[in-house]
């Protein structure tokens, strides 16, 4: 489940650069509640987004952090940010006090088992911490993906990424395909669209509907970026064969058809 300081930054980082500065301009200037007091322009100035999160958490706690964020925003003409974050925030406070019996047991829980934890040599406990970080990440993704096709379809496309990360240069490569691994093929096809075109692949990949289990890259992630950056971002948020995929998906949405047949060549994926 997400944390409100994991809400409070995916919102932040779907603003435009613009927006951001404007919005650490009137987080200086907002009315704050009694008690309180402005975040200083000192400390905002040159905060990123995580800085900036940090920033509102310790000085408005939980709560108040996030009405203080959906105000600013909503003096900024940022309202559907506004409106999102409101809305997932208030979903989760719902979640927690239904159940904060059960969380308390449970966090009581996992401290006793750390506890346990402290006899361990370092090095055993850091690589057990680790796998039961991997174990959550694949049981949040199974939990959050109850299609049947998508639970099909996942198992494949991971293992053709796997088979492009590790194909020779040229290895069964037809005329005008693009070797390479999946994120060169996704680099290679981003550096033939205009700079408007690139944009536009932007904003389009911000707000395209994605699998269930997935997550639109925030706008903020992306601007200024270059198609390097760009064809990294996809591949770690999406894997190797989903990112191919949706790529191709964007690539025919912003009306690059032949770009996108180019990709699809490229990586012998059927998508239609």
């Amino acid at each position: 489940m997400k944390t409100v300081h994991d809400h409070l930054t995916g919102a932040l980082e779907n603003l435009q650069t613009e927006n951001l500065k404007k919005f650490k301009a009137k987080l200086n200037e907002v009315h704050v509640k009694k008690g309180c007091a402005n975040i200083p322009r000192g400390l905002l100035e040159k905060a990123d987004v995580l800085d900036l999160v940090n920033r509102l958490l310790s000085y408005y706690g939980e709560k108040y952090a996030v009405q203080v964020t959906v105000n600013v925003l909503k003096i900024i003409n940022c309202k559907d940010q506004a409106e999102k974050l409101h809305k997932d925030t208030t979903k989760m406070m719902h979640f927690i006090e239904r159940h904060q019996k059960e969380l308390i047991q449970q966090t009581a829980m996992v401290e006793g088992v750390l506890d346990m934890l402290d006899a361990f040599p370092p090095a055993p406990l850091l690589q057990l911490l680790e796998l039961l970080r991997v174990l959550r990440v694949l049981r949040a993704q199974r939990d959050r993906q109850p299609e049947r096709n998508a639970q099909r379809e996942a198992p494949r496309l991971d293992e053709e990424g796997r088979r492009l990360h590790h194909q020779e240069p040229g290895e069964g490569w037809g005329s005008g395909a693009m070797p390479g691994t999946a994120q060169d093929q996704l680099r290679n096809v981003l550096e033939e669209l205009e700079e408007q075109e690139l944009e536009r692949f932007k904003s389009t990949l911000n707000q395209i509907t994605v699998r269930p289990g997935f997550e639109n890259i925030p706008r903020g992630r992306m601007e200024k970026k270059d198609s390097t950056y760009l064809s990294h971002l996809l591949v770690s948020f999406y894997t190797e064969g989903y990112a191919l995929e949706l790529t191709a998906e964007v690539l025919e949405a912003i009306n690059r058809k032949d770009q996108a047949v180019r990709l699809r060549q490229a990586a012998r994926i059927d998508l239609r």
